[in-house]
């Protein structure tokens, strides 16, 4: 048995030994392997430390950005969106890092957002929480580059997915002319699902092993 396969026979049984267990992984319809757990409790991050030898860390939470999401709805609905798209990065971070470093290091990718490097109308708890993810992984990289740790971030544009669409409804807009306005940027077209595969596959690959602490944009130009 090769030293790698070797110990993480090792981190396995080590795991074993702890009180959690896995607990509630999708049996449903989840493109890319990935699994579901309620992010917010601290008790849910050693329940998926197995992703930490399987994938790559890919930091993915996150409710959608529109609505009436001014200061004044913070207290009732925002403090939601700070919990759901910072703070469970944080935990989840904060459990398998541990597990990375016995394992020798590896690579995490968070997820951020468009609006995470650039503001955006009614969304200021979604802007600051992803605001906060792109600050948060350079602040990851520097603590943990010594451990063979690359944390990098993905921060999309539009992309055509249920819940883009579902934001028409949310915003009263005939989904179409939605649809047509997202796609305003200069390559004409919201993004797709392997758009932003295609980035992460950079990020966890060997392609990239001296990239770290950054964000890629991806969005079609419409930052640019």
């Amino acid at each position: 048995m090769g030293k790698k396969k070797k110990r993480i026979k090792e981190l396995e049984q080590e795991l074993a030994k702890t009180p959690f267990q896995p607990r509630g992984y999708s049996s449903g319809k989840n493109d890319g392997g990935s699994s579901v757990s309620d992010v917010l409790k601290s008790q849910s991050g050693p329940s998926m430390y197995g992703d930490a030898y399987n994938y790559k860390g890919i930091n993915s939470c996150g409710p959608s950005m529109n609505g009436n999401t001014g200061l004044e709805r913070i207290p009732e609905i925002d403090s939601g969106k700070l919990d759901v798209n910072l703070k469970s990065i944080f935990l989840l971070s904060k459990y398998v890092i541990p597990i990375m470093i016995k394992g020798g290091g590896g690579s995490i990718i968070n997820t951020g957002s468009g609006w995470g490097i650039r503001g955006g109308p009614k969304a200021v708890a979604y802007c600051a929480a992803k605001g906060g993810v792109v600050n948060m992984t350079r602040a990851m990289a520097i603590d943990h580059g010594m451990h063979g740790i690359r944390v990098n971030c993905i921060c999309p544009g539009d992309v055509d997915t249920p819940l883009l669409r579902g934001e028409s409804k949310e915003l009263g807009i005939d989904e179409e002319t939605f649809m047509k306005e997202a796609a305003e940027r200069p390559l004409n077209r919201v993004g797709s699902p392997q758009d932003i595969a295609n980035a992460v596959l950079f990020l966890a690959s060997d392609l990239s092993t001296w990239v770290t602490g950054t964000s890629i944009i991806v969005d079609g130009g419409g930052l640019a």
